[in-house]
């Protein structure tokens, strides 16, 4: 759900996103992992920091996928690094892969940890 920290939406309406969250999560599913988006050039919301909470709580295995990364340069991108490690909990134990859709940077990281659980569902 790329945007739900951003939607410019009722506290009722992100109440009723977050129960939607919640069933998909604990239904009965297999999921292997979760891919989290969150901009690298901002801190993370609330929600995504809920978010993160969240996933820890419930032992899902995420990855934290920073995109827009094409929009920082060197400096940037360092500060912003360094600042995840205060704003997102236990950022330095969590996968985090710089991403941009337009240079694509890591996309082939990305492809290979799909690849590897599609092999793992092979065997």
């Amino acid at each position: 759900m790329p945007g739900y920290g951003y939607a410019k939406v009722s506290k009722s309406e992100k109440e009723r996103w977050s129960r939607l969250i919640e069933g998909y999560f604990n239904a009965d599913r297999d999921i292997r992992l979760v891919f989290m988006l969150i901009d690298i050039r901002h801190a993370p919301t609330k929600d995504d920091v809920n978010m993160v909470n969240y996933l820890i709580d419930i032992e899902m295995p995420f990855v934290v996928v920073l995109t827009k990364a094409d929009k920082l340069n060197k400096s940037e991108r360092e500060k912003r690094m360094e600042a995840f490690k205060n704003e997102i909990p236990c950022f330095s134990d969590i996968h985090s892969i710089i991403f941009s859709s337009q240079t694509f940077e890591g996309v082939e990281e990305i492809r290979q940890i799909v690849e590897d659980i599609a092999d793992d569902d092979k065997e």
